[in-house]
Order: structure tokens, then sequence, then C-alpha cells
């Protein structure tokens, strides 16, 4: 019997002790490899020894782990404890460092809970800017994920505020920028971000809280009359805000095309391509040229595949994409 007490214990005591072992080794090994220069030899599976040891070493402990901290993430979320959640999260992605829903739940937690939380722009910027750095860490780590390339899409598509004024800049900094694919609209954006920044003091700050307070108006422009304060703003910071929104669904769209460039047309990113195609054409009746030649390389792509020997579901969507690809093309044609 005494026996049969012991072993729990025992248990319990080399789960902590492999705990407090794997994480100083996995910082270790982190660290050295950096020191060396050591890069992945193959972009494609960037896996580094700290992470074989953390996901490895551990072995069948590290499934009781992940159980424990899920369940109680749960319990934080239900009680609306999101700080600690974020803390959890952060913890549950070193155990598990090549999970994309991992990535995107800490993306979404940081986007979007914590930031709509924060009263004071720079703190609500910051959690956006760490959401967004979640996205592209896990696109390095794994650059065919499809949920993550999809994430970050649908962050260019759904941001608000004064947020997509920040992106715009951040972007046309940023290395391998999306506006390389369309050098005229990076163009385009720096002339626009010119005009905010000389915009008269009070002129600037009427936009501001504009945007602050009907971000939801920057992504759907045909309800901007429906807000009061819209037509107290004169007719120059009207038609900036119009061009905010242009910049955004460009953005959109090309985090869509950026990632059939990366991996392919698969059925779901392409079909969602062909819809910002259409948020473009929708805000800017002059980008329809540009959409339409970058959709054609996704088209052709698809046409170039073997559709009836697909799933059905999958063969259903890229029948999808196509149909709004000649959709698209139809109003070349009218025009």
């Amino acid at each position: 019997m005494t026996k049969f007490k012991v072993l729990p214990n025992v248990n319990k005591l080399l789960f902590v002790v492999l705990v407090f072992i794997v994480f100083p080794v996995r910082n270790f090994c982190a660290s050295t490899r950096e020191k060396l220069n050591i890069k992945p030899a193959d972009a494609h599976s960037a896996v580094d020894a700290s992470e074989v040891l953390t996901t490895h070493f551990l072995g069948p402990l590290r499934a009781f782990a992940n159980m424990s901290i899920w369940s109680r993430a749960s319990s934080f979320e239900e009680e609306g404890e999101y700080f600690e959640l974020r803390a959890l999260y952060k913890l549950a992605l070193k155990m598990q460092p090549r999970n994309a829903i991992v990535y995107g739940y800490i993306s979404d937690l940081f986007i979007y809970t914590i930031a709509r939380r924060m009263y004071e722009d720079e703190p609500r910027w910051q959690s956006v800017l760490a959401g967004l750095k979640f996205i592209e860490d896990g696109l390095k780590k794994m650059p065919a994920s499809w949920e993550l390339h999809s994430k970050r899409a649908s962050f260019f598509q759904t941001m608000t505020g004064e947020i997509p004024v920040k992106i715009i800049g951040r972007e046309l900094k940023r290395e391998n920028s999306l506006f390389r694919y369309v050098p005229e609209w990076r163009e385009q954006a720096v002339a626009l971000l010119e005009k905010i920044e000389k915009l008269p003091e009070d002129e600037k700050v009427r936009f501001k809280n504009f945007a602050r307070n009907h971000g939801q108006a920057l992504i759907y422009t045909r309800n901007l009359r429906t807000f009061p304060r819209y037509n107290s703003l004169s007719p120059y910071v009207k038609q900036l805000i119009s061009e905010v929104n242009v910049c955004r669904a460009r953005l959109s769209f090309l985090s869509n095309y950026d990632s059939f460039k990366k991996i392919g047309a698969r059925p779901y990113l392409s079909i969602r391509c062909f819809y910002r195609a259409f948020d473009v054409f929708n805000s800017s009746h002059r980008d329809l040229d540009t959409v339409l030649k970058l959709c054609a390389e996704i088209y052709r792509d698809i046409k170039s595949r073997d559709l009836n020997a697909m799933r059905a579901d999958k063969k259903s969507v890229y029948q999808n994409a196509i149909a709004t690809f000649e959709e698209l093309s139809q109003l070349k044609a009218r025009r």
C-alpha cells in the first residue's frame, strides 16, 4: 500500500523537476543558437533545438500540462480575467510553439478583447501591435499556415478607429511591405499620410475624434452619412476618411494576394482575395484593372487544377471562387 501512495507524489515531483529543468535549458539553447547565428536550413520547417526540448523532452507529461492550461484558460475567459488569460496563453505557446491556433487566440486577445478595454490611444495601439506581431511571428515559424494567413488578412479587413492610419504607416516602413506588389498604391499611401499630418490642428482633432468614436465608418463608408459628426467635418477631411478606407481595403486585398504568392491558391484564401478585390473596387473604381491583373494569377492557378478529383466541399469553394472572379471580370466589360 505504501508503494502505491508514494508513486503519485513521485510523479508530481518529477513533473515539477522537469518543468524547472526544461525551460532554463530551452532558454540556454535559444541564446546559444542566437550567439552562433545558427539559422534553419529550410524556412518552411524552422524548428530550433529549444522547441524540440520543450515539446519532446516533456513527453507524455506535456499533454497533461496542456489540458490544465486550456481548462484554466476557459475559466479565465468566462470570468473576464483577460490579463490573466494573456499570461496563460503565453505559457501555452511555450508548451505548443508550433500550434497556429495558439497564435490566433493570442492575437485575437490583444487586438480585439484587450485593446477595446483601453481608454487611451497609445496603450490601445500597443495592444493591437502586439497582437499583429504574434501573427507575424507565427508566420515566420509556420509560413504555410493558411489559418495565420487568413488571420492576418482579417485583421486588415476589420481594423477600426485610428488603427488604419497607424498600420498604413507601419506597413510603409516594414521590410517586404505588402505595398511592394503595387508601387503606385505605396506612393498614394505616402501622400495620404502626409496630407493627414499637414491638417490644421483643429481639423486633425476632428478627424481623430471621428475615427475613434465611429471606427466602423472607416470600413463601411456607405453608412457615413448616418453619423451626425460626419456632417460637421470639412469636405477635405471627408475626402481623407474616404482615402483611408481605400488604403485599408487595398491592404486587406494585398494580404490575401501575398498569401497566394507564398502558399498557393488555397480554397478559402482564394475566394476571400476575390471578395476583397470587390471591396477595393467599391472603394475606388480606378483600381479595377490592378486587382483584376493580380486576381488573374490566382484564377489561372485554380483553373489548372482537376476540380473533379477534389472533395465536394473543397471543389465547391473553388467553383465559387471562379464564379466570383468571372463576375469581377464582367465589371470591366460593362465599363
